[in-house]
């Protein structure tokens, strides 16, 4: 995610936790609850005391990278240290809750949905979306979900009445 785009349409979200994702600021269950709730499967960082703090929250490293090995890279990261760490989260988080295998272009997502279960779809949620199943395209209610209590950042949910596919669009609409 585009950290300035971020700033711009969820001020607040960014102030209370991303700017404040910091070694010391959040205890481990607050670090897995913060990515849990946001669907991140996959965590970067550069710092021994970030490491240590994922490790606690049962992040597993999985990869890293010694920056010095690409000095055209190192300029545009600006990190402090020169190896960056990849962590994988021990939960399975994705798009969609409860994790789905998904199909995505350009203004669709779509997945097949099981009858009265309530899927997360971790997008911001816009009432230009809409949700249809069927062949019929029967539409189906959409309603925003607040991940944190604390700041405005809004999610959508959708509970199918049956099995199958569903789909999710965003309608543009011209001014």
């Amino acid at each position: 995610v585009n950290e300035m785009y971020t700033t711009f349409v969820e001020p607040q979200f960014m102030e209370k936790y991303v700017n404040s994702l910091k070694p010391g600021t959040m205890t481990p269950s607050e670090i897995s609850n913060f990515c849990n709730n946001l669907g991140i499967q996959f965590f970067i960082c550069y710092t021994h005391e970030m490491e240590t703090e994922l490790k606690e929250a049962s992040f597993t490293q999985i990869a890293s990278i010694d920056l010095n090995d690409f000095p055209q890279f190192t300029a545009l990261i600006r990190t402090p240290s020169h190896t960056l760490r990849l962590f994988k989260n021990f939960i399975q988080t994705t798009l969609i809750d409860p994790p789905v295998s998904y199909q995505y272009n350009r203004s669709n997502l779509s997945w097949n949905a099981k009858a009265h279960t309530r899927y997360i779809i971790r997008y911001r949620f816009h009432p230009q979306f809409k949700a249809f199943q069927g062949q019929n395209q029967e539409p189906l209610i959409l309603e925003k979900y607040q991940p944190f209590e604390d700041v405005p950042l809004t999610f959508m949910t959708v509970k199918p009445t049956a099995d199958g596919p569903i789909i999710l669009k965003f309608q543009k609409r011209c001014i």
